[in-house]
């Protein structure tokens, strides 16, 4: 169960409140927030962004009556820092999760605490990395399911076993009489991009010739560009797999919690770099280019206006959307902002993301704006930029060319503070708590593709 906070005092006042159920300000039925979050899946191989493949029927057809951002950022190229952000509304050097196999703070506050405790919090994960393990969440839900399984070295399940997992919470543990928070986070798309055998072969730009999308490959794996192309063609079956188990999953949760009161929120941890830079191939974590950092943030609910936002909005957005929604207060010190509140879209914003401090013990750090990007590299433990490098996204979207660093302008300044104000000097934590999964799988972090020490 979540541990109590100091919100709530007694244990008659904690029997009282689960006795009432959380209710939308208009007093209707008790409210369900489904929150969906993907591993390693780019905008750009989905419809509803204008990919050419039909990767995602099923998420463009839902979320085609939502609201749809075309510029959102995960705060961290990779899954642990940028989940615990998605989950705290706050920034990695806030919450301080930077590296692989490390457990939250008791101290830092999630969405399930932010909760009216009447709340059915849960959470259904399949990438090992958030398991209690390696990030010691089950403590702060209601139930927790990570019923994994060590496969080819790496502890996962697949996208059905996912859904088939919430579904059957849904049919089995579900109390109609109090809200809701489900979370459900699939890792398919993540390497090595092998979906289930009918899921492949769907996508072959051989056979597809003229129509299938351009990419274009700088990164010659195993000395042949044809194989690198094959391995997008696998990186869309296993999002359409996805797509596939998401669309049941909805399908069911209608019918068992119902979509009338429910916040419907779908967004990725990371992006992914595919084999468009040199001697980059297939990986994310390393860096905060676009395609590493930028992923796609979808709200639906009953009655929302369909539109799709410009403004760059962050996986730290995520925490002060669904609290609105519940009706809950929000929290002191949070810089995200209410996605359903039109009013905190229309000022020009800057968002922050950063890489893990891994490889080459460098870090990269990103201030984001609507036209340009600030780029910081950090050697670990140092809180002084080694390099400085500014990219005109307008004019240069795939960042090839970096500009002279413009002086005096505030996101640069803003990200030079934020590197100046680290607790983690460089990104680089001194006496992180470690957790117990690479311990499990010493080769862990390897077969996974990533270094953190």
């Amino acid at each position: 169960m979540r541990p109590v906070t100091i919100r709530l005092v007694g244990a008659l006042a904690i029997a009282s409140l689960l006795s009432l159920p959380a209710c939308k300000p208009d007093g209707s039925t008790p409210q369900r927030i489904l929150l969906v979050t993907v591993d390693t899946l780019r905008p750009d191989h989905m419809g509803i962004y204008g990919y050419s493949r039909r990767t995602t029927p099923e998420l463009d057809r839902f979320f085609s009556e939502g609201v749809v951002f075309e510029r959102a950022y995960a705060t961290s190229s990779f899954t642990s820092a940028s989940m615990i952000s998605v989950l705290s509304g706050l920034l990695p050097q806030q919450h301080r999760v930077r590296l692989f196999d490390q457990p939250v703070g008791e101290d830092i506050e999630l969405v399930t605490d932010f909760l009216a405790p009447q709340f059915q919090t849960v959470g259904v994960v399949s990438n090992g990395v958030l398991s209690d393990a390696g990030i010691g969440l089950a403590s702060r839900f209601d139930h927790y399911d990570e019923a994994m399984n060590w496969i080819s070295g790496r502890l996962q399940r697949t996208a059905a076993e996912t859904t088939d997992a919430a579904i059957s919470w849904l049919e089995a543990r579900f109390d109609p009489g109090r809200p809701l928070f489900l979370w459900v986070h699939y890792m398919d798309p993540h390497t090595p991009y092998e979906a289930p055998g009918k899921w492949q072969n769907r996508f072959d730009r051989t056979l597809e010739g003229d129509r299938a999308p351009k990419h274009e490959v700088e990164y010659q794996h195993e000395g042949e560009a044809a194989i690198s192309l094959r391995m997008i063609d696998d990186y869309d079956h296993e999002i359409a797999y996805t797509d596939h188990e998401i669309g049941r999953l909805l399908e069911r949760y209608d019918a068992i919690a119902g979509l009338e009161n429910s916040l419907v929120i779908l967004t990725a941890d990371h992006g992914e770099t595919l084999a468009e830079r040199k001697a980059m191939g297939f990986q994310h974590a390393t860096a905060v280019f676009e395609e590493q950092v930028r992923v796609p943030l979808m709200l639906w609910m009953r009655g929302i206006e369909p539109r799709r936002v410009e403004t760059p909005v962050s996986g730290i957005d995520v925490l002060p959307t669904m609290l609105a929604f519940a009706g809950e207060k929000r929290p002191v010190g949070l810089d995200g902002i209410d996605l359903l509140d039109e009013s905190s879209l229309g000022a020009p914003r800057v968002v922050f993301a950063e890489s893990l401090c891994g490889p080459f013990s460098t870090q990269r750090r990103a201030a984001i704006g609507p036209r340009y990007k600030w780029v910081a590299l950090l050697r670990r433990a140092s809180p002084e930029a080694t390099r400085r490098l500014f990219f005109d996204l307008e004019k240069d979207p795939g960042e090839r060319s970096a500009l002279m660093w413009p002086p005096n302008q505030e996101p640069g300044r803003r990200l030079l503070k934020l590197i100046e104000s680290d607790p983690d000097p460089g990104g680089w934590p001194q006496q992180p708590r470690r957790g117990t999964l690479r311990k499990q799988n010493p080769r862990l972090l390897e077969l996974l593709g990533y270094m953190d020490d």
